[in-house]
C-alpha cells in the first residue's frame, strides 16, 4: 500500500508498505493512502489530481537538426524556383579552388541521405550559392517536411 505524504495540499512523498501504515508512523505529517499518486499530485477535500501534463518543448529551428535526404533537398530547391541539377552545377562552377570543386561534386553526385546542415560540404555550398544563410536555413527547414 501507498501513503503520500501530504504539504500545503501537495504530494511530496511517497512510503510504500506491505500492509497499512505502522501506527506513529510518520509522526504528525499527513500521510493519506493512494496507490496511484505520486510527488507533485495536489490533494485537497479528500481528492488526489494529477499535475497538468508538461507542455512540450517548440520544434526547433536549428536547421542542423533535421538531416535531410537528396529528395528533400532537391524538391526544396524546386519550390525555391530552382532546377536543382541546373542551381547546383552553377553553384560548384562559381567554386574557385579545384580540389573543393571536386569534393562538392562528388558530395552532390553521391550523397543520398542524411545530408546535414553542418557538413563542411553543404556550408561551402551554402556559400558559394550567394543565398543568405537565413534564407538557406529557411529553406532547410522547409524541406525537411517534404
Amino acid at each position: 500500500m501507498n501513503y503520500c505524504k501530504i504539504v500545503n495540499g501537495v504530494v511530496v512523498n511517497v512510503a510504500t508498505f506491505d500492509a497499512a501504515m505502522p501506527q506513529g508512523w510518520g509522526g504528525s505529517d499527513t500521510w493519506v493512502q493512494n496507490d496511484t499518486a505520486g510527488p507533485g499530485w495536489s490533494y485537497a477535500n479528500g481528492v488526489f489530481t494529477a499535475p497538468p501534463a508538461p507542455t512540450p518543448p517548440p520544434p526547433s529551428t536549428n536547421p542542423a537538426d533535421y538531416p535531410l535526404t537528396m529528395r528533400q533537398l532537391r524538391q526544396a530547391l524546386l519550390t525555391f524556383g530552382a532546377k536543382p541539377v541546373d542551381f547546383v552545377a552553377s553553384v560548384i562552377s562559381n567554386i574557385a579552388d579545384p580540389t573543393q570543386k571536386a569534393l562538392a561534386t562528388i558530395w552532390y553526385e553521391s550523397t543520398v541521405d542524411n545530408i546535414r546542415w553542418d557538413h563542411p560540404e553543404t556550408q561551402l555550398l551554402i556559400a558559394a550559392s550567394g543565398l543568405p544563410l537565413d534564407q538557406a536555413a529557411a529553406l532547410w527547414l522547409k524541406a525537411k517536411d517534404l
